[in-house]
């Protein structure tokens, strides 16, 4: 018989919250204030228990696709949450494991969930993401 604990941890929502913030470009354009970005997660989920909701944000922040799919692997995550620059090309900028930029097509990323256990919502915080006209693939 399950205790009241181990009833609660079966439904409870887990969230992996990754931010990519590569090193910037000499304009700074590349970058993103991951900490800022993630004092606006925790608060927004301030309000909520601990046993319904448990955030994985991975610290320090090295957004690389290989790292994302180490994380799913286990199939534990319930949502995946991506925070990252886009363009207009259709790239998300994420890190590669010296934490330099490099652009990761959407083709790219759905392949990297195709390998592992698919979280049931896959959030993506982006600009340009999911732009749309003939000539442009959008990552979403």
């Amino acid at each position: 018989m399950k205790t009241e604990n181990q009833k609660n941890q079966s439904n409870q929502i887990k969230i992996l919250s990754v931010m990519a913030s590569p090193e910037p470009d000499a304009n700074g354009a590349n970058y993103i204030d991951y900490e800022n970005e993630q004092d606006t997660i925790l608060d927004s989920l301030s309000g909520f228990d601990s046993r319904d909701i448990f955030l994985d944000m991975p610290d320090p922040v090295k957004s690389t696709l290989e790292e994302i799919e180490d994380y799913l692997k286990d199939g534990s995550h319930d949502i995946l949450h991506i925070t990252a620059h886009g363009d207009e090309d259709g790239y998300l900028y994420f890190e590669n494991e010296t934490g330099y930029l490099v652009e990761v097509t959407g083709r790219e990323l759905t392949g990297v969930l195709a390998r592992v256990s698919i979280p049931k919502i896959v959030i993506l915080s982006s600009c340009h993401s999911a732009k749309y006209d003939r000539n442009f693939k959008p990552v979403a």
